[in-house]
């Protein structure tokens, strides 16, 4: 049976693992854990039951675009597969100014199985040089589950996007419900690993 990993992806899909087997303290704060192609990742641990664990990532970088740009790239049917890694498809529905569905799959080398989701986006402008743009796992009748793919759970997370000038400073926010098939020195360098080279692509496509 192939294992079930929950993979990293961008916007439309970065996830975060848990361990739920390791006594891990919960930490209020953010910690950094990495900084790499100018992309500091942060994490931080909480409780979600009794015994169990998970993880919100955090990644804090700018972009020579300003928010109109990198918005736009968000919705882009097109170009989606050349920043999500490991996606094969990626499909918009429902597309309005301040409202979209995202459905991503991912292709995973044996013995995983492919992944996908659908992802709820939503735009709030808080003037003309912020804005922030949240997603959540979501249904939608253009994309039902399939048989020998498997559907992430519980996605949520958030784009924080303040301009300045030609440049905007990006925050973005992951968390998903935990994995428990691998431990986390198999599943950390695959988190961030992901979310690094995602996040590196999409800004390249801007610049």
């Amino acid at each position: 049976m192939k294992l079930k990993l929950f993979t990293v992806a961008c916007i439309g899909l970065l996830c975060a693992f848990s361990a739920p087997n390791l006594k891990l303290k919960t930490t209020s704060d953010f910690v950094l854990v990495e900084t790499t192609k100018k992309i500091s990742l942060y994490e931080k641990w909480y409780e979600i039951s009794k015994g169990k664990q998970a993880r919100e990532l955090k990644a804090e970088f700018t972009i020579e675009a300003n928010i109109a740009e990198i918005e736009t790239l968000l919705q882009n049917e097109a170009k989606g597969t050349l920043w999500n890694s490991k996606s094969k498809t990626y499909k918009i529905k429902d597309n309005t100014k301040t409202a979209w569905v995202n459905y991503i799959e991912y292709a995973l080398p044996w013995p995983m199985d492919n992944q996908d989701c659908v992802l709820k986006y939503s735009k709030s402008s808080m003037g003309a040089v912020a804005s922030i743009v949240s997603f959540a796992s979501s249904v939608h009748a253009s994309f039902p589950e399939k048989k020998d793919i498997s559907r992430i759970p519980n996605v949520k997370g958030k784009w924080i996007l303040t301009q300045s000038g030609n440049t905007t400073k990006v925050v973005y926010h992951i968390t998903t419900s935990p994995s428990t098939t691998l431990p986390r020195v198999v599943t950390d360098p695959i988190v961030r690993g992901n979310i690094i080279s995602t996040l590196a692509a999409f800004r390249d496509l801007l610049e």
